[in-house]
């Protein structure tokens, strides 16, 4: 939310090169802070693993076995496929959607709807951890994604600045139930000795299809132009919330809360 703008201001009126630099100055920080972060180990209780293709393989399988086999896990992984297909697509196709848009190209534009798209997911984050907080999952999920890809078709349809802000908030607002739900789910439906496979498991289809849907996007951009590669993926999107929505019959019942909890 801070440095969207900020970072599109200074793209404008400074050039990239510059503020290139300056992103590369600001990566400093982190080193600083992970440099003061002071590790304990601790002593390992039994054998070491024994390190092997063999071995690394069938951790990797063990890892998707669970993904199949848990409807919390195959939940959480959807949700946040399908959020990671919407920004694969607005990296490559929603950028130029905007500046064709505005009168005066530029990156100010961008930050701006960057920024009340992190409004929107502030807003989102805060309502699933209160007032959405005992309704079913794959219900708010699956309605979540619906609603993100009628705001990106709105955001595809339309050419003014006002209803792309709009689509932004709506958008994050409906996503952030994608990221919060799915960390949750991928916990609960695993056991702590399994959730570095499943974790890892998710990491890959994060990368693989945030990769697939940008270029996916940049050759439909290229074909068919920005809207028409927007409106693909609604559909994907879409296509994601339907499949959410169908699993809730197979979701565990959630242990009802003790009184004061």
């Amino acid at each position: 939310m801070v440095g969207a703008p900020l970072g599109g201001w200074m793209v404008d009126h400074w050039g990239w090169a510059r503020v290139l630099v300056v992103n590369a100055a600001t990566y400093l920080v982190s080193v600083a802070s992970l440099w003061h972060i002071r590790y304990r180990p601790h002593p390992r209780h039994g054998a070491a693993p024994v390190l092997s293709w063999r071995a690394y393989l069938h951790e990797v399988g063990e890892g998707w076995r669970i993904v199949r086999s848990s409807a919390p896990v195959g939940l959480g992984l959807t949700a946040l496929a399908a959020a990671w297909v919407g920004g694969g697509f607005l990296n490559a196709a929603g950028n130029p959607h905007v500046q064709r848009a505005a009168r005066i190209a530029g990156m100010e534009r961008v930050g701006v709807l960057l920024l009340v798209l992190g409004a929107g997911i502030a807003l989102g984050t805060w309502w699933i951890n209160t007032l959405g907080r005992s309704l079913p999952r794959a219900r708010v999920l699956g309605v979540g994604l619906l609603i993100v890809a009628a705001g990106m078709s709105v955001f595809a349809l339309s050419k003014h600045f006002a209803v792309f802000a709009g689509a932004a908030l709506l958008i994050g607002a409906a996503a952030a139930p994608a990221y919060v739900l799915s960390e949750t789910l991928l916990q609960e439906g695993t056991e702590p000795r399994q959730r570095g496979r499943v974790f890892s498991a998710r990491d890959f289809v994060m990368r693989v299809v945030f990769v697939v849907a940008g270029t996916g996007a940049g050759f439909l951009t290229r074909a068919a132009g920005t809207r028409a590669a927007l409106l693909v993926c609604c559909g994907l999107i879409a296509a994601a919330g339907l499949a959410a929505l169908a699993m809730e019959r197979r979701m565990p019942a959630r242990p009802t809360p003790v009184a004061g909890e």
